[in-house]
């Protein structure tokens, strides 16, 4: 501090000064009074308060325009304090209900709770209608702000998620039921093919078969062989249905027996249309496709196709001759000199069926077609039909029971080894 009569330097706690001896406190007081002082900071608007929200210019315009009636003053003042304790009420209450329970709090009532109440009361309607009304903006914290967003963000719905999700359970369920009526009621079809319409599954039961047939329960197997010859592989896989089948090839005694009650052509080789007396148990033979399908008719029967003839003779457990996979030739009448009566040889298939290997070929329903990946039959004929069982001069390699060949149903040269034996639909029983 200088003092102002010798221009000395002094210390701020010096009561006079050290040049002249002059009080310092007068030249404090002087120089405080020289020195103007930093006016006041302006009060902070309340948080809530509507005053905030009137420009602060225009309150001095206001106040000196406006004469009030005697006991006005009072009563403004009595008003304003009992506002300003309410809006101070009303901010704790808003503080207390954003900060310990901001979830019950809803967009609607934080809004009713947060209006201004008028704080000015004058008797001068006009110049308060004069008076230029700036637009409030509500005075909201960051806090309440945000809670309120998030009150009034939408719940995301899931009924959309949930429909989709109802419709591909549905979509799987009857999917996988249509998949499960396909397998049960598809028709069977072999990679030779047939044009033998193939019945019904039926399940085998109880009921006694028809006379000198048996009952196929029918089902899985392999078919053909990888180790057979080029006509008869690859092996492959067949459904066959249940039905019946004859349990020895059709004799010549029930042949004729057709024949006189159809006045049907007898074989060619038979004399004045009946055979020789000691052939009557024989496998009728010298018979064209035709023929046999002629007597099947009349039977109230039909041909086995090449799938069930096959199944009958071998079953499901991949043997290769009906009474299984080694050769025996006191089983078969192969490698003979003719065919001899039925069931003379003890070579049975699982079902019980005789002379399914060697004695006469057998004329089934299926047309003459490759197996998948197999060999065509080169030969040119008539109808082609499979044949099967092998004849009694063929050789153990061809008196298998998945050795198989191609004949014409008709005008072939000579029928002489072509016999045949009949199936029916267990439906049909």
């Amino acid at each position: 501090m200088f003092c102002t009569r010798c221009g000395k330097e002094n210390s701020e706690t010096n009561k006079f000064c050290n040049g002249c001896g002059v009080a310092l406190l007068v030249e404090k007081s002087l120089l405080a009074q020289s020195v103007p002082a930093p006016p006041p900071p302006p009060p902070a608007p309340s948080k809530f308060s509507p005053v905030s929200q009137i420009h602060q210019e225009t309150l001095p315009d206001i106040a000196q325009t406006l004469v009030l009636p005697k006991g006005i003053p009072a009563i403004t003042e009595e008003i304003g304090s009992k506002v300003d304790q309410e809006t101070s009420s009303t901010a704790k209450t808003e503080s207390f209900t954003n900060d310990v329970i901001p979830a019950v709090v809803t967009p609607e009532s934080k809004t009713e709770s947060l209006d201004p109440e008028p704080s000015i009361i004058t008797s001068n309607i006009d110049a308060q209608q004069n008076a230029p009304q700036p637009v409030a903006e509500p005075a909201f914290s960051n806090q309440v702000s945000f809670q309120a967003a998030a009150v009034q963000r939408p719940k995301r719905s899931n009924k959309g998620l949930i429909l989709l999700l109802s419709g591909v359970v549905v979509l799987i369920v009857f999917g996988v039921a249509g998949i499960l009526l396909w397998r049960y009621y598809k028709p069977v079809v072999t990679d030779a093919g047939s044009d033998q319409p193939t019945p019904d599954i039926v399940k085998p039961s109880a009921v006694q078969p028809p006379p000198d047939m048996t009952s196929v329960s029918g089902g899985d197997f392999f078919m053909g062989s990888d180790d057979a010859d080029e006509f008869s592989k690859p092996a492959h896989k067949i459904t066959v249905r249940p039905f019946y089948i004859d349990v020895t090839e059709v004799t010549n005694e029930h042949y004729k027996s057709f024949v006189d009650s159809t006045s049907h052509n007898p074989p060619p080789h038979w004399v004045n249309r009946t055979f020789l007396p000691r052939e009557a148990k024989y496998p009728v033979t010298n018979v064209t496709w035709d023929d046999a399908t002629a007597f099947a008719n009349w039977a109230g029967k039909r041909l086995p196709t090449e799938e069930e003839w096959e199944f009958a003779a071998r079953g499901t457990d991949g043997r290769i001759y009906p009474w299984g996979s080694d050769w025996n030739s006191e089983l078969t009448n192969a490698g003979a000199t003719g065919v001899v009566e039925v069931a003379t040889k003890t070579g049975k298939s699982p079902f019980g069926c005789f002379d399914m290997s060697g004695n006469a070929w057998e004329w089934t329903a299926s047309d003459a077609r490759p197996y998948k990946n197999g060999v065509p039959f080169r030969r040119k004929m008539i109808e082609p039909k499979i044949i099967r069982g092998g004849f009694w001069g063929g050789k153990r390699n061809e008196v298998t029971a998945v050795y198989r060949r191609a004949y014409g149903a008709r005008d072939e040269k000579e029928y002489k080894n072509s016999g045949f034996r009949c199936a029916k639909d267990m439906s049909a029983n």
